[in-house]
């Protein structure tokens, strides 16, 4: 899926990069004469036959780019504007449903990602029709594209057909088709599945998925000395593309985008934005070899993407998975689980962002090794009551420490009082306290670090006790089979 925001991004990176170095594979002639086409018609505003040659230009011209051939004619089909974003709604509902957009706003909100009265699931599919210029749907294998060329409101004014928008468009083309030439060799939607179950997986996997297409974007654009864009230094990459998502941030871009959640917006722009310079770091050597690796043996963690040398060694720094190994302590069929899944390093470092800023963030999430969680919903009462419990561990215990004191100084509401003198909890520990919710806490041990949220006073130690019961292990997710994706029925 394409967002119009790095429509922008593309551009402006490329603005930034000289590129010199040897030539890719000599272009297809007929593909290139195609383009041309292509460009003509865009000038004319003829955008749905200029990207009818796009599609068909890419399809002889992305082999020698990608170093990967098409197996069959890629299915592309043209949709208006509202079309488009009736698709994207219907495509995101059906990959989450009511019932895991309810579990993750009840999650999230627990957390403090956004306010409980926040609707997720609105604010989700207004965000996404908002962005999506174009995609490629994995389940039917097939290209859909705008029929008038309209990328976005705030990149592209379809009723000007200059050579920027021409160039934003076509490059929205051949990024789309890059994942339909991926997907005819890495089975994408299987690759989603494999990681479906972890949230944390699920953002490094998107992470691979679009960081590959907007860097075969980046190098056919370039023409060519495209390929020499392989050895740029993803650090270097890595700190313009920053600089330049401040200035998306401070820019906007669409309605529903700037109004959207701090989490839904950056967990929006992390694929690109980082799944590039980690794609960056795969291909120092000149080739595709290193990413297409990597879609047979994917990244695990939001922590291998922002840290790709802990992906590439050959001592991989694979998280921990961490279970709870005992029953819950509470009547079951008083507490209902809503939702356990892992938070990992990209949404930890969203959620301190707003207090410590992005460096400050980056700074206390760094060390992460790990974590689970879980939230439970009482039952039977309005408004809803939630209880969080959930477990991390760190490389040190410095790091450790460091994440506690930054969590505490956003978890800890201004006015809680002190935990109930039942429990026996000195006054002076600040990490203890309570409030209408229930009694919290946060506190370490060794490299560990525990949360209790809103708990029932009563049932406060014994759920002291059952946190800490944990299995941990090297996280694994079962051997990727690759299956070829079937051709779409005409």
């Amino acid at each position: 899926m394409r967002s119009h925001v790095f429509a922008f991004l593309a551009a402006a990176v490329l603005a930034s990069v000289a590129v010199v170095g040897r030539s890719q594979t000599a272009p297809d002639a007929d593909g290139e004469h195609l383009r041309r086409e292509g460009d003509e018609l865009a000038a004319q505003g003829k955008w749905a036959d200029a990207e009818r040659r796009w599609v068909d230009a890419y399809s002889r011209t992305l082999p020698s780019v990608r170093d990967l051939t098409f197996r069959q004619p890629v299915d592309a089909r043209m949709l208006d504007r509202e079309a488009l974003a009736a698709k994207v709604s219907d495509l995101f509902s059906a990959s989450s449903g009511p019932s895991r957009d309810e579990a993750d706003q009840i999650a999230y909100s627990h957390f403090g990602f956004f306010p409980r009265s926040t609707s997720l699931r609105s604010t989700s599919v207004a965000m996404h029709a908002e962005q999506t210029s174009a995609f490629f749907a994995l389940d039917s294998h097939t290209l859909f594209l705008p029929s008038d060329g309209t990328v976005a409101t705030a990149t592209v004014d379809a009723s000007r057909a200059d050579t920027r928008n021409l160039v934003l468009q076509r490059g929205i083309v051949a990024h789309e088709m890059t994942h339909a030439l991926t997907d005819q060799h890495f089975d994408l939607a299987s690759l989603e599945r494999w990681a479906s179950a972890d949230d944390d997986a699920s953002n490094a996997v998107a992470a691979l998925i679009e960081g590959d297409a907007m860097l075969a974007e980046l190098v056919d654009r370039v023409g060519p000395n495209g390929r020499s864009l392989l050895r740029t230094s993803p650090t270097v990459f890595g700190f313009m593309t920053d600089l330049m998502m401040d200035a998306v941030r401070e820019r906007g871009f669409g309605e529903a985008f700037d109004a959207a959640p701090l989490l839904l917006r950056e967990r929006l722009m992390f694929p690109y934005v980082k799944g590039l310079a980690f794609c960056l770091s795969l291909t120092q050597d000149g080739s595709w070899t290193g990413v297409d690796r990597a879609y047979r043996d994917p990244p695990t963690s939001t922590e291998q993407i922002l840290h790709p040398s802990k992906y590439a060694t050959a001592t991989r720094d694979e998280p921990t998975a961490l279970r709870f190994t005992k029953d819950f302590p509470l009547p079951a069929d008083s507490w209902e689980l809503v939702k356990e899944n892992t938070l990992g390093e990209l949404q930890i470092k969203i959620l301190l962002e707003p207090f410590f800023g992005i460096g400050g963030a980056m700074v206390a999430a760094a060390g992460w090794d790990g974590d689970t969680y879980r939230v439970y919903r009482k039952t039977g009462i309005e408004p809803a009551q939630s209880l969080l419990v959930w477990a991390t561990t760190w490389d040190s215990q410095a790091d450790a420490n460091e994440f506690l004191q930054a969590f505490l100084r956003v978890f800890k509401p201004s006015d809680a009082s002190p935990p109930p003198p039942s429990l026996g909890i000195p006054p002076r520990w600040k990490n203890y306290w309570s409030t209408d919710g229930g009694v919290s806490a946060v506190w370490r041990l060794d490299h560990d670090v525990y949360v209790i949220d809103r708990a029932p006073e009563e049932s406060f130690r014994e759920l002291q006790k059952w946190v800490k019961a944990l299995g941990r292990r090297d996280k694994q997710f079962p051997a990727r089979r690759v299956v070829t994706p079937t051709p779409p029925q005409k």
